[in-house]
């Protein structure tokens, strides 16, 4: 009986090395879904794992960021949501913007995006199409290196433990022998 996933596929006649007439059940292969909302993926490779492997990589996904996971209206709310977000935590004047969280957004976010939001560490880069670090001002900015340079402290050493003595180890049998001198057995010599 064919299985349950080819029924309803196609069905191509081939004929086999030994030279019988067969029937083959081609496969079917499901589309790309955006993995927020669901929409089938235009521009995407649909096809068998092999298949898609063998194609250029242009010729796979669309040359977008997220392209292959989300759709294009996804990405545009992404964006918006996270310039909206971090405008909120970095600008005084919109601290009291109503903005609630979308966790359907935030789940293809990096993690510990939310938090470092939080902190007004990362902006939103439109040109390069992703987080860039958020500059210093003057006062974050790392001390020179001869501020950062120790002072000239004495530091006690910690005195060394006195080292104990090891256990003897069990003597090789030779050697307990060799020790109570007794003669070893001569070959061929019968007594």
């Amino acid at each position: 009986m064919v299985r349950p996933g080819l029924r309803g596929s196609g069905k191509v006649k081939r004929r086999t090395p030994g030279g019988r007439a067969a029937v083959f059940y081609v496969e079917r292969f499901g589309s790309p879904t955006c993995g927020r909302c669901g929409v089938v993926l235009l521009g995407t490779a649909k096809g068998s794992v092999s298949e898609v492997r063998a194609m250029r990589h242009s010729e796979r996904i669309p040359s977008r960021m997220y392209a292959g996971v989300l759709c294009s209206d996804c990405v545009d709310r992404m964006v918006r949501y996270v310039t909206r977000m971090e405008s909120k935590f970095a600008s005084p004047g919109l601290q009291d913007l109503d903005v609630e969280r979308d966790l359907t957004i935030e789940k293809f976010l990096p993690s510990g995006w939310w938090g470092s939001v939080q902190k007004g560490k990362l902006i939103w880069n439109k040109q390069k199409k992703g987080f860039k670090r958020k500059a210093k001002s003057a006062k974050e900015e790392k001390p020179s290196v001869s501020e950062r340079a120790p002072k000239a402290v004495q530091v006690e050493k910690p005195k060394a433990k006195p080292m104990k003595e090891k256990p003897e180890k069990a003597k090789p049998a030779r050697e307990k022998a060799a020790a109570r001198k007794i003669p070893a057995k001569a070959k061929g010599k019968k007594r």
